[in-house]
């Protein structure tokens, strides 16, 4: 990952049946430690929906950090395509991956 304006993150993704999906992303904004966000390097024909991701960051002191991601599609049919392919699931699925590890260092 280049995480700075216009630099890229190369991400493969497996699919609980071993199904390899591989996503280049460009990031579109930096301003650590409040946001990042991102979007895909190029639109595919029958591929992910285009969508504009942003990470946001609130510190509740106590060291606990609040966190919103916001996936915005440019349009409904893209919206509707990222349903159809599961995307909050997996984010989800991956988000409580996560938490389990972070918990369990």
């Amino acid at each position: 990952m280049d995480v700075r304006v216009g630099g890229a993150w190369h991400h493969v993704m497996q699919a609980s049946d071993g199904t390899k999906i591989t996503l280049d992303f460009v990031f579109t904004e930096v301003d650590p430690p409040k946001r990042l966000s991102w979007r895909p390097a190029k639109t595919h024909q029958n591929g992910p929906a285009s969508l504009l991701q942003t990470l946001a960051f609130k510190d509740l002191g106590d060291g606990r950090t609040e966190w919103e991601l916001v996936a915005l599609a440019q349009t409904f049919e893209q919206r509707d395509l990222a349903a159809r392919m599961g995307l909050a699931d997996t984010v989800t699925k991956g988000l409580d991956r996560l938490s389990k590890n972070l918990a369990n260092p």
